[in-house]
């Protein structure tokens, strides 16, 4: 990530421009499962996400049972508000939760999603490796161009470097 925030350093007194990139930010993510029976410290201080894991689980144990996804977001709305889980939100806006889960999770399209983002990001390494190949034995930078783009090219320069 901290590529994305990358800013260019002149490396030299005489200002020839020998530039390197250098990180202008580090950024470090950290991931909480939020899934019932973890964090209970942080489900513990947050009702409305404990509430939210719980409702979520509900879907997800329905669903075990063997249900299709609409009877089981069904059961776990009717289940939830009955048992005081996330009920004011349920309760108000029941027709806008079920469909914000139907819509937004399709197993079958996210795994499709998953597999281009793999392909298009192995593809684009190839390029780049390629690119890198073809400096590494001397291709002139036109000759790259007339295959590849100049953002590829400086990429495959970029990545050289590291």
């Amino acid at each position: 990530m901290s590529d994305s925030f990358s800013k260019v350093v002149d490396t030299t007194e005489d200002n020839t421009s020998q530039l390197i990139f250098q990180p202008a930010m580090e950024i470090t993510a950290h991931m909480i499962n939020i899934n019932i029976g973890n964090n209970a410290e942080l489900m513990k201080k947050c009702r409305l996400l404990h509430d939210y894991a719980a409702f979520i689980g509900l879907i997800r144990d329905y669903i075990s049972q063997e249900n299709d996804i609409n009877t089981a977001v069904t059961l776990a709305i009717n289940q939830a508000i009955r048992h005081n889980i996330l009920k004011e939100v349920l309760s108000v806006h029941t027709a806008e939760v079920r469909d914000m889960i139907l819509t937004e999770y399709n197993e079958e399209q996210h795994i499709k999603n998953e597999k281009n983002i793999s392909y298009d990001d192995g593809f684009n390494d190839g390029k780049i490796e390629a690119i890198k190949n073809m400096i590494k034995l001397n291709v002139p930078k036109d000759k790259i161009l007339e295959c590849y783009s100049e953002a590829e090219y400086n990429a495959a320069i970029k990545d050289n470097r590291n």
